[in-house]
């Protein structure tokens, strides 16, 4: 682990706001990117090398979040073991995506998003809209068709017989 933390260090420039910026290979996504043929921790990624060198091993169901939200950062202080929902939480992706989402006026098949065409849902703290026409016309087509409703429970093995 000594040998590969040797390599690490020399892999990063320190800014002024404090985030040792990866200078080395990294993902498409911009994310650090670490290998090693003996030592194995998921994604051989520097920001979890790093996380696991200064502060331990990232407890199970746990990724890192970047606090300082810079991907290529490996500063184990702005290094945090969150739950995925939390990461995405914190994220700026959400928010672009949401913006996005927002101001659509149109469905994907052309109809207008107004009060008397739209479903406002809510599932699991996201708001959703959904076109009543497109609603609608996918309903018809599952009776039609003899489909079942889609959130109906399947029935077992046992109870068929």
């Amino acid at each position: 682990m000594e040998e590969l933390y040797k390599r690490f260090i020399t892999k990063f420039d320190i800014q002024e706001n404090g985030c040792w910026i990866w200078n080395a290979s990294k993902t498409n996504n911009g994310y650090s990117q670490l290998r090693s043929r003996v030592h194995k921790f998921h994604g051989n990624s520097g920001h979890r090398f790093s996380y696991i060198y200064h502060k331990g091993e990232i407890p199970k169901g746990l990724e890192i979040d970047h606090l300082c939200r810079n991907r290529d950062c490996v500063n184990p202080e702005h290094l945090e073991a969150v739950t995925s929902s939390v990461n995405h939480l914190r994220g700026d992706g959400m928010k672009i995506w949401g913006k996005k989402n927002r101001e659509k006026t149109h469905c994907p098949q052309g109809h207008i998003y107004s009060p008397e065409n739209t479903y406002v849902l809510t599932y699991g703290g996201y708001t959703r809209r959904h076109c009543k026409i497109c609603t609608k016309a996918r309903d018809l087509r599952t009776r039609k068709n003899g489909d079942k409703p889609r959130n109906r429970k399947r029935k077992t093995k046992k109870q068929q017989s």
